[in-house]
């Protein structure tokens, strides 16, 4: 992002306080998780409100994409969470939607009713979720396959949708607003929990347990600390 303070982390392990966030955009980010409830705790300890979307169950189920770990569904205001335990749940699904239907449901049916197809939940304090099968185990690696998506386009319409973006973003920018925020005041330690923090040129140093984070082109990287150091390096 441009206009606005961005800083890299885990969604299951977010960098910043207890309801740092009045609200939360979460979209098409939890069916990326391989540990769903670590990511929905973290979104409850951060934000006091927020909104989450994420394909349809049915849709992931014969449209799935090879860096999805879950298939999310909404019952009775409650997101239910199936994990998966590879990519592609169901090879002769796959196959048969491809064969028979796909051109016909990415093409018409999904554009017209685009609701119908993404699970979409609202929150506000507390997330309603339940994970179907909590034991599977959905960290695999990611396989160097070619995307499955809906969104196959021409060159053109590429072109026109990502200029179309640049335009509406340079209208509608917040960037004068956002740059008032102080984001470092919202930062915690990853390691330790500590809003101890010392930030200095290129380093982010804890104070509490002495680990240290980088800057990766300018943004702070608090994925994980690098090591831990008796003194901040402000090279």
């Amino acid at each position: 992002m441009i206009d606005r303070p961005t800083v890299l982390g885990y969604g299951e392990n977010l960098p910043f306080k207890d309801n740092s966030f009045d609200f939360i955009i979460a979209s098409h980010v939890l069916e990326h998780s391989a540990y769903p409830e670590k990511f929905i705790n973290e979104l409850q300890r951060v934000g006091k409100a927020g909104y989450i979307e994420t394909p349809d169950a049915f849709m992931e189920r014969i449209n799935p994409y090879h860096d999805h770990r879950a298939e999310v569904y909404i019952d009775n205001k409650s997101l239910v969470i199936n994990k998966k335990n590879r990519w592609c749940v169901d090879d002769n699904l796959l196959k048969l939607y491809n064969n028979k239907a796909r051109n016909i449901i990415a093409n018409d049916v999904i554009p017209s009713n685009p609701f119908i197809f993404h699970a979409r939940l609202y929150w506000k304090n507390k997330i309603k979720f339940k994970i179907l099968n909590p034991t599977i185990n959905s960290d695999w690696a990611s396989i160097d396959l070619h995307n499955i998506s809906i969104l196959d386009q021409t060159h053109f319409i590429k072109t026109a949708k990502k200029y179309t973006l640049i335009l509406i973003r340079a209208l509608f920018s917040q960037k004068k607003i956002n740059s008032k925020i102080e984001i470092e005041k919202l930062l915690i330690c990853t390691s330790c929990k500590s809003d101890k923090l010392l930030f200095a040129y290129r380093k982010i140093k804890c104070t509490a347990c002495n680990s240290f984070y980088s800057y990766e082109q300018g943004l702070p990287n608090m994925t994980k600390p690098m090591h831990k150091i008796s003194k901040l390096d402000a090279e």
